[in-house]
């Protein structure tokens, strides 16, 4: 393989890496609207952000993927690795940030469905109330309390 070959496969391989490095800032910022949304309770932006999100992590395997053939096609070409230390350890510790606040974000939605959960229950229960003769506005304070 010629030099010039050589330089573009590092050259690709230090683009598909920077991309990737972009793609975990914007997977981070996404995520943390992503909590805001669910602290605010804010579930029609919800849908946005996740298709946001989606977009994102497709692009970033296809440059996973990307980035593994140019490792295979640098191994065999007997090229020297080219890896960027500094930022694979920035992507690194941004994935490391980003799983903190999915487990996080996984947990306002657990919440947020509990509470759904249990307005449903209490609406089941008022109307049940309601047609066995009860009075659903007594049900309902007596679940409240």
């Amino acid at each position: 393989m010629s030099n010039i070959d050589s330089n573009t496969t590092a050259q690709q391989f230090e683009s598909v890496i920077r991309s990737k490095l972009e793609c975990c800032k914007r997977l981070i910022e996404l995520q943390n609207q992503q909590q805001m949304l669910l602290v605010d309770g804010r579930w029609a932006d919800l849908a946005e952000n996740v298709r946001s999100n989606d977009i994102v992590i497709s692009r970033l395997a296809r440059l996973e993927e990307w980035e593994h053939k140019l490792l295979e096609r640098m191994q065999t070409n007997g090229e020297a690795s080219c890896k960027n230390e500094a930022i694979e350890a920035e992507i690194h510790g941004l994935l490391m940030q980003l799983q903190d606040i999915v487990r996080i974000n996984a947990e306002l939605l657990q919440t947020a469905s509990g509470f759904v959960d249990f307005t449903i229950e209490a609406i089941a229960r008022a109307a049940s109330a309601d047609q066995s003769g009860g009075s659903a506005k007594a049900f309902m304070l007596d679940t409240e309390a």
